[in-house]
């Protein structure tokens, strides 16, 4: 075909674009998309969010089609069971897929959300109570069990006060005040890498 613009005169193509669209049974359906959510977090489609090793997290995501929206893992990293998702190790990316079946009216959903990997922030648990006596020269036993971390990760006590000594014993420590002054204890869980980080406790007692 001949086209003249502005005074110009050829043969050109003509190219039109058309929104992408899926029929079914010869009915257009319309494309479906989702939002996922987690805590106070939204994520859109290909957008990253953050997962930390052995941390379960609930993502739930709504597609627009009101379509109940089922999870899987692409990658081995990451284990989904029903909306929750749990990493399996503490570096890397999960790519999470987020599909429906599609309806009449809508076609079928399949999205990506995925997930930066950390490793899992351990704490100490403590149930030790603070030792009565607290006078220069006595002594207190305190037990391993007076410690568990998140993570089931052994526990150390340690002090660098010049006020006490901590020794280790069958079972736990025992505590000395050998002077006056301020004694602080600190559990310590060690870290793993690229699973979960290192973890501390203390607490301190005058020595009189």
């Amino acid at each position: 075909m001949t086209l003249t613009v502005s005074g110009l005169s050829g043969n050109y193509s003509l190219i039109r674009t058309f929104p992408l669209t899926f029929t079914f049974g010869g009915r257009v359906r319309t494309p479906d998309t989702a939002t996922a959510r987690y805590g106070s977090t939204t994520l859109q489609p290909n957008q990253p969010g953050q997962l930390n090793y052995r941390t379960p997290l609930k993502l739930k995501v709504k597609a627009l089609s009101g379509l109940t929206v089922t999870l899987t893992s692409l990658t081995p990293d990451c284990g989904v069971a029903g909306n929750v998702i749990t990493a399996l190790k503490g570096t890397g990316v999960c790519a999470i897929a987020a599909t429906t079946k599609g309806s009449f009216a809508y076609a079928p959903l399949f999205v990506n959300f995925p997930f930066y990997l950390n490793p899992a922030q351990q704490t100490i648990q403590t149930k030790w109570s603070k030792p009565t006596a607290r006078k220069v020269g006595a002594s207190v036993t305190i037990s391993a069990s007076s410690f568990t971390t998140n993570m089931e990760q052994p526990v150390s006590l340690s002090t660098v006060s010049t006020s006490c000594t901590v020794t280790s014993t069958n079972g736990g420590w025992t505590v000395r005040f050998t002077s006056a002054g301020s004694c602080t204890l600190t559990a310590t869980a060690e870290a793993r890498a690229d699973k979960w980080t290192a973890a501390t406790a203390s607490t301190s007692y005058n020595v009189h």
